[in-house]
């Protein structure tokens, strides 16, 4: 199966030698995703819900750029510097996915930068979202 791999453009994909994502043949994994901007700066200060906003919008472009969208996601990470601003970010997160409704883990973690206060993970399958049923039975 051909591998397409979508560049990071953060300071940090030669140090780490990671791609924001990966697709191979239908399946689709999109890296830990940040608020990074396209000047390298971290987007929405300290504010964790501006952070998971524009998060959020890192992670719909690189699905796009691997052929996908996000309504592909079956599978989505939520890592947060402090599990205080769960609130905030699920409140973004409900924005993207409240119709998909993706399977999901909750972590806490030490970032990457001590400026970032979230990071989104997804996984996706190319018509992930066909025939989906919110509630079976």
């Amino acid at each position: 199966m051909k591998r397409l791999a979508v560049p990071a453009n953060t300071p940090w994909q030669e140090t780490l030698c990671y791609s924001r994502a990966v697709r191979v043949g239908g399946f689709i994994a999109i890296s830990q995703t940040s608020a990074v901007d396209a000047n390298g700066n971290i987007a929405g200060g300290s504010d964790p819900y501006a952070q998971a906003i524009h998060a959020l919008s890192n992670v719909e472009a690189a699905l796009r750029m691997a052929g996908a969208s996000i309504e592909d996601v079956v599978r989505s990470r939520i890592y947060l510097a402090r599990f205080s601003d769960l609130p905030q970010v699920a409140e973004a997160y409900a924005k993207v996915f409240h119709k998909i409704r993706p399977a999901i883990s909750i972590l806490t973690c030490e970032m990457v930068s001590p400026d970032i206060l979230v990071e989104f993970e997804v996984d996706a399958i190319l018509g992930g979202s066909n025939g989906h049923d919110q509630n079976p039975a």
